[in-house]
């Protein structure tokens, strides 16, 4: 059986949806995380932000391929001129998703999916240890 989990951030989450590192291990998330809160983003641009986090994810390829996968990453992050409020691509994926769980009647978070059902015992203070028990048992 494959399990496949969805976990959804709402758009009123903006900067928390912009953490899309999922290179990134839960422990070392967590520990980058509050650089991305509001209060350390408030006098960012969002070029800012997005350089910042392309930097994350890159960095967890070897060091050959960073600068290719940085690029990469804010090219799926560029909003093309003229597209007026369409945003960037993966903004198409993030409003996907959101519809799909609204339809759901899921309007808090975490709110996790696994095969479509919801997993109500996931809760948003779950700790390293926590998520990859949770995690192993449904691989």
């Amino acid at each position: 059986m494959h399990s496949r989990p969805t976990c959804m951030r709402l758009p009123w989450q903006l900067l928390r949806s912009r953490d899309f590192s999922r290179g990134a291990s839960t422990a070392r998330f967590s520990r980058i995380k509050r650089n991305f809160f509001d209060d350390a983003t408030v006098d960012k641009t969002r070029k800012q932000i997005y350089e910042e986090l392309a930097g994350l994810v890159a960095g967890q390829a070897d060091a050959s391929a960073q600068a290719e996968k940085k690029e990469a990453i804010l090219q799926k992050l560029a909003i093309a001129a003229g597209s007026g409020n369409s945003g960037h691509s993966m903004q198409q994926t993030l409003k996907f998703y959101v519809k799909y769980h609204r339809a759901r009647s899921i309007h808090v978070t975490p709110t996790v999916l696994v095969n479509g059902l919801e997993a109500g015992e996931i809760s948003s203070s779950f700790t390293e240890e926590q998520w990859m028990e949770w995690l192993m048992t449904r691989l």
